[in-house]
Formats: structure tokens, C-alpha cells, sequence
């Protein structure tokens, strides 16, 4: 698997976050989907909680990607811009199914979030700051209506993410899928990052590399982490970027219609890079 020991994968599981099945209840209404997990709606104590759990008849090897998300959330803990894990339950695993707990944010992902609302947005750039120790703005960011947003609000989901990286580089986690489709809004002025699934934590080494060639977010990923699947906390920088390149175009694919090819890997090291957006400044 590489130079880099991923000592996430060598710890127990916590039974602390086990839980039994009369705490919770799951629906059939999905939040999210791919194409091995599937995020339902629950409840656990009669509040509303997300739900993550495998497709029937997936790879092992996804549903041990699913426990080993499980032990990163769990090694985290908890913080204010990463999505809480509120337990899971473990007791189907030799059928096949785990499922995992987590907190439910009502808005749903700040991609989708940011595609419904664009004929919302109300730019404001002058005057505009934000207090980085607090991550809100310096003016009122909520108005009327809940979906409408201003340039004040780009600036606030771009430092809360900031702020959730950092907290990640500070134990060593590599995110490795940081994109606007894996921030989740709590409000309109609050986000926290989830998804966790390409996660690893390091140690004696800053540097995890992959050792399987699966599906990666290529339009996300840094040129060393295409070449040579190398993975650090300098990579996620580069995610950081593109992420925040997405939230001032309002949602926007990266480097739009294009595909992945060699040459799209040498337009990056000969210097292409993403245009600048609309409503980022010059500053």
C-alpha cells in the first residue's frame, strides 16, 4: 500500500458508538446514492439523522472502505465543521451491511445547494469580510428568503472548509475527495465537510500512496496525486482550491468539457489551470 502506515486500518473498532436497533429507525427515502453506498434517512432517539450504508451484493472491499470511514470519524471526534458521527451499527456485517449515523443537515450538499440557487445570488463585494477566528461575516448573511446568498456567504463556506482542513492536517488525516459535493450545509451560514470514504491517516510519513488504481475525482486531484497516486496534506490544498474555485463560480465543473486523458494530466504540469471566477476579486 506504499511507504506510509495507515494506522486507522490496525485500530478496533470503538464499541462505544455501537448501536442497538431499538435507538434507531431507517426509511426507504434516500438522500444520496452512488454506485456501491447509499445515504438513507433515519432517526436515532427521534431526531433526524443521514444514514450511510452499501449497496446488496457490493465488493467486500467497499464495505470494509465504509468501516475504515467509520474508524477515521471516529478517530477524529467531533468538530465544528466536520460532520458529527452519531454511532453505527455493525451487527450485519457477516451479511454484508453496516451502517453508519451521522448527522442530518437539512440543506442537503452545497453543490446542489449552489445549481438550485444561482438566480438567488445577490453579489456584494464592497464592504465584504470575514472574521476568520469566528468564520462568519462582519454583516448579516441571512435575508427573507433562505435560499438567497450573497458573496459574504462564498467567503464564509470557503473559511469554514478552510478551518475543517486544517483541523484534518492537524491529525494527520488526508480528506482526499474534498469537493463542494462533500460539504453539507447545516444553514445557510453554516457548513461542515463529510464524506471521508478516499480518508487516511498517516504516520512517521506525510505521504499516503494509493495502491489501487480506482475511480479517483480527477478534476479535484493535484498532479502528483494523478502521476504518481501520491496523496498529502498538499494535495488536499490543490482540492481546497478547485473547491473554492466551484463555490465562486456558483457550482460549476471543473475544467468544463473536458475529459480525462494523458494529455489532460499535461495541460496541468504545462501550466493550464482553472479560469478565474466571476465573482472572486482580484485580491
Amino acid at each position: 500500500m506504499g511507504p506510509s502506515h495507515c494506522v486507522v486500518w490496525d485500530m478496533a473498532y470503538n464499541k462505544d458508538y455501537e448501536l442497538e436497533l431499538t435507538q434507531f429507525e431507517i426509511s426507504e427515502l434516500e438522500l444520496g446514492s452512488g454506485s456501491h453506498g447509499v445515504v438513507y434517512e433515519g432517526t436515532l432517539g427521534g431526531l433526524p439523522v443521514a444514514v450511510k450504508s452499501v449497496r446488496n451484493g457490493v465488493e467486500k472491499q467497499v464495505l470494509l472502505a465504509l468501516l475504515d470511514e467509520l474508524k477515521i470519524m471516529i478517530y477524529l471526534g467531533k468538530h465544528d465543521h466536520i460532520v458529527d458521527l452519531k454511532g453505527a451499527c455493525t451487527q450485519f456485517l457477516e451479511q454484508g451491511r453496516v451502517y453508519v449515523f451521522l448527522e442530518f443537515c437539512k440543506l442537503g450538499s452545497l453543490e446542489a445547494f449552489l445549481r438550485k440557487n444561482r438566480g438567488n445570488f445577490c453579489p456584494d463585494v464592497s464592504g465584504c469580510y470575514v472574521n476568520v477566528d469566528s468564520g462568519r461575516t462582519g454583516r448579516a448573511t441571512t435575508t427573507s428568503n433562505d435560499q438567497e446568498f450573497t458573496t459574504q456567504n462564498l467567503l464564509q463556506w470557503s473559511t469554514q472548509i478552510a478551518k475543517g482542513m486544517c483541523y484534518l492536517e492537524a491529525n494527520k488525516v488526508i480528506h482526499g475527495d474534498l469537493a463542494v459535493r462533500n460539504v453539507l450545509m447545516k444553514s445557510i451560514s453554516y457548513i461542515k465537510i463529510t464524506d471521508f470514504g478516499l480518508s487516511r491517516q498517516l504516520t512517521n510519513t506525510d505521504t499516503y500512496v494509493k495502491s489501487h488504481k480506482a475511480m479517483l475525482p480527477w478534476r479535484h486531484m493535484a498532479i502528483e496525486a494523478m502521476r504518481e497516486f501520491r496523496f498529502t496534506s498538499k494535495s488536499d490544498v490543490w482540492s481546497y482550491g478547485v473547491t473554492v474555485w466551484e463555490i465562486f463560480t456558483l457550482g460549476s465543473t471543473p475544467y468544463p468539457g473536458m475529459n480525462w486523458t494523458p494529455e489532460f494530466l499535461q495541460f496541468l504540469e504545462d501550466s493550464m489551470r482553472l479560469y478565474k471566477p466571476k465573482h472572486a476579486s482580484d485580491a
